[in-house]
């Protein structure tokens, strides 16, 4: 069929220009002349149908990336609309795009977007499955874990309660002298819960998580497709953490650090089976044994399990050694 029309506008193309010169016009952003008419992109004139036609077998129209959306032949991000007179996107939706959105120090603005999560059929760990679509409005993500130093603070305001500082062995922060830049860790998902809070937060959802470490072109680990070689902190003699963004390399799309190494970290979420149900906003099941934990350790020696799309699970109450950390998100009033 296509080469059937790819013939028939190329025949008609010929035949109109053997005929009257047709009158010239401006196109508007995002069409091309096709036979002295203006088409969209893919789009060429077929005289026969007095239209233009589709001739690319994905469909025609703009293609943009997860997370844009099509403004007057333009892929504008979101809360942005292209506007002819500055020739860019505009940001008309201060909630979402602007610099009246700011978050606390410390956060970034994930913008939102549409992407599949999980791994797909034949990729990844069974509680990976089934891929599905997940639609997220825009939030704010903290760009580090949780430090020994802020934690403190809430701890000094008496809304926290101390984390653990292990047994022989361990890896807890703290206490331990020079630690105030490590991130806090054997703490409960209550602890972490109860810091977020204090601090006008609250704990991601994992499907925040995920899109946060993963982007918009839903990469494997939250830098890209490469190994990670110096970039992460993991493999680190005793599971000894790092101070929190050190590590140049383990940064998101969005500019959130630390996502694969120095400590797994909390999650809102109750921790249960994937559904193949597209979502907006999920927030997982309304109850379980177990919450969600997302993000390696400075103890994790296996490529694998530094994937983006990896998931752990722990009893609410655990604190254990191989502690875990946390950081917090917020909702845009």
């Amino acid at each position: 069929m296509r080469t059937m029309i790819a013939r028939l506008a190329v025949a008609c193309v010929l035949a109109s220009a053997a005929g009257p010169a047709r009158a010239q016009k401006a196109c508007a952003s995002g069409e091309h002349k096709s036979a002295g008419q203006c088409c969209k992109a893919g789009e060429e004139w077929v005289e026969a149908r007095k239209a233009c036609v589709c001739l690319e077998d994905g469909g025609c129209g703009l293609k943009c990336k997860q997370g844009e959306h099509e403004s007057a032949g333009k892929c504008c991000n979101a809360g942005e609309e292209w506007v002819e007179a500055k020739n860019a996107c505009v940001c008309l939706d201060k909630a979402v795009c602007g610099t009246a959105a700011a978050a606390q120090p410390g956060m970034v603005l994930v913008p939102g977007g549409t992407f599949q999560m999980g791994s797909p059929d034949g990729e990844g760990y069974k509680d990976e499955h089934p891929q599905h679509r997940v639609t997220l409005s825009p939030y704010y993500m903290d760009i580090t874990e949780v430090t020994v130093g802020a934690y403190k603070a809430c701890v000094d305001a008496r809304k926290c309660t101390k984390p653990s500082t292990g047994g022989p062995g361990g890896n807890c922060n703290w206490g331990v002298t020079g630690h105030d830049q490590h991130p806090v860790n054997c703490v409960d998902w209550g602890q972490a819960d109860a810091y977020c809070r204090w601090a006008k937060k609250r704990l991601p959802t994992e499907a925040e998580w995920e899109f946060g470490a993963r982007g918009t072109d839903g990469r494997t680990y939250p830098w890209g497709e490469g190994e990670p070689t110096g970039m992460v902190c993991w493999k680190q003699e005793e599971g000894t953490t790092c101070r929190v963004g050190i590590n140049g390399g383990d940064i998101s799309q969005f500019g959130i650090k630390d996502m694969a190494g120095n400590e797994p970290e909390w999650i809102a979420d109750w921790y249960g089976p994937y559904t193949e149900e597209p979502s907006v906003d999920p927030r997982g099941p309304d109850s379980g044994q177990e919450r969600v934990v997302r993000g390696c350790s400075s103890a994790c020696v296996a490529l694998p399990v530094l994937r983006a799309a990896v998931r752990f699970s722990e009893a609410p109450h655990s604190k254990t050694n191989v502690g875990k950390g946390f950081r917090c998100a917020s909702s845009p009033k």
